[in-house]
């Protein structure tokens, strides 16, 4: 079974855990081929430009492809960092909010 990882350092930390282990445990008849491309800050969204799907994912003609990355990557379909400041210190206040609720 090929497995293709991409996505940000969540995928790279994913990729890094030796899943395939448990896998091959699970299936003794399977043998694991795993690619990881972990983008680090730049996530999955980087894939999609100049054809990168073709060399990152297609190539390796995978049975299983499992996208990451970290929820505020995802809501903005960018970095985080990108966003004017505002948005940023907004996002901080909220979730510090929360971790007092949780409290």
């Amino acid at each position: 079974m090929r497995i293709v990882l991409l996505g940000d350092s969540i995928i790279g930390d994913i990729g890094a855990s030796k899943f395939e282990l448990l896998l091959q445990r699970m299936y003794p008849g399977c043998k694991i081929d795993k690619s990881v491309s972990s983008r680090g800050s730049t996530g999955c969204w980087w894939y999609k430009d100049e054809n990168r799907v073709q060399e990152y994912v297609l190539r390796h003609h995978p049975d299983l492809l499992i996208i990451g990355g970290h929820q505020r990557a995802w809501r903005h379909r960018e970095h985080p960092r990108r966003h004017p400041a505002g948005t940023r210190r907004a996002a901080l206040r909220s979730a510090a909010d929360d971790s007092r609720l949780r409290s």
